[in-house]
């Protein structure tokens, strides 16, 4: 008995509820390290958290931005990723550019555009101790890990 425009109606709607019910697999853009690698693969290849990464990222972003569109326009998080990737593995630059689908030139350009932001930053997280606050710090240095007291933070800051 053939089946009334209704039943056909009605037989459709459940096989689409059944359809909508599937999980969906959705693809990682494998262009985007944030994306792509789970918590464990991304702190094995950059050597920080995701929360890290985009965090120094916000803070250097308007620096690292690229005025001149010229090329190929890579984001400033993709662009700190690369040069966080080649602090961490200790490679050379083609190596790292091989892997990231970028030239030796453009990472070494990137390396050092993210390294200068990251500089310029440190005055806002490093702070040397005043002549009052040695004794203290090198107590504390040998407290936490056992670290010499012959040390001496007025030597390292004759330097600068």
């Amino acid at each position: 008995m053939a089946m009334s425009r209704f039943e056909e109606f009605e037989e459709r709607l459940q096989r689409r509820r059944r359809m909508a019910q599937l999980p969906l697999r959705r693809l990682k853009d494998r262009s985007n390290p944030l994306e792509y690698y789970n918590f464990l693969e991304f702190k094995a290849r950059f050597h920080m958290n995701k929360e890290t990464a985009l965090y120094i990222t916000t803070m250097i972003q308007d620096t690292i931005s690229s005025q001149v569109r010229r090329g190929c326009h890579l984001s400033p998080i993709y662009q700190f990723l690369v040069a966080a990737h080649f602090y961490a593995t200790g490679s050379f630059q083609i190596i790292v550019g091989d892997v990231n689908s970028l030239s030796q030139g453009a990472v070494s350009k990137i390396v050092k555009r993210v390294s200068t932001a990251v500089a310029s930053l440190s005055k806002r997280f490093i702070k040397y101790p005043n002549q009052n606050e040695i004794a203290l710090v090198r107590r504390n240095f040998y407290e936490i890990g056992n670290f010499p007291g012959n040390f001496t933070f007025h030597s390292a800051l004759s330097y600068f």
